[in-house]
């Protein structure tokens, strides 16, 4: 095995995490990150499900009800384990995810529940689909 080379290991981050920036819309490097871990997710899942022998479109279908359970409980998790900054106007602030916070591990529970929803909306087993989720070969 090759060992890492030093200047590998001294790469800096990039100064700003900002990308870009259009008006109110504002890109950042954790956003990009995150899309592309759930369209290169999603497109696993699809394959492995078409290797079992189900329509691997599913995959892409069940990101309109996981991810928004994704990141409902990666909020809820967060507001739950910092409370007490959320405590006083809690119903606006609650809501505003652009300001930062979320929990991954709130993000995996509500990702699941949306996993199993829409299992059982579309009638796949939601032991198959979830190992297709979570084991891709």
């Amino acid at each position: 095995m090759m060992p890492l080379s030093p200047a590998l290991l001294s790469l800096p981050s990039p100064p700003s995490p900002v990308i870009f920036e259009a008006g109110p819309l504002t890109l950042r490097y954790y956003g990009l990150f995150i899309t592309l871990g759930i369209v290169v997710g999603a497109w696993l899942t699809g394959r492995e499900l078409a290797r079992k022998g189900y329509d691997g479109a599913l995959a892409f279908e069940s990101l309109f009800v996981v991810v928004p359970l994704g990141l409902l409980g990666a909020r809820l998790y967060h507001v739950a384990t910092e409370y007490d900054s959320y405590a006083n106007p809690f119903p606006t602030t609650f809501l505003e995810f652009w300001k930062g916070g979320v929990g991954i591990y709130g993000a995996v529970a509500g990702g699941f529940l949306g996993v199993l929803l829409f299992s059982r909306y579309r009638g796949v087993s939601p032991l198959i689909f979830s190992d297709a989720v979570g084991f891709p070969r």
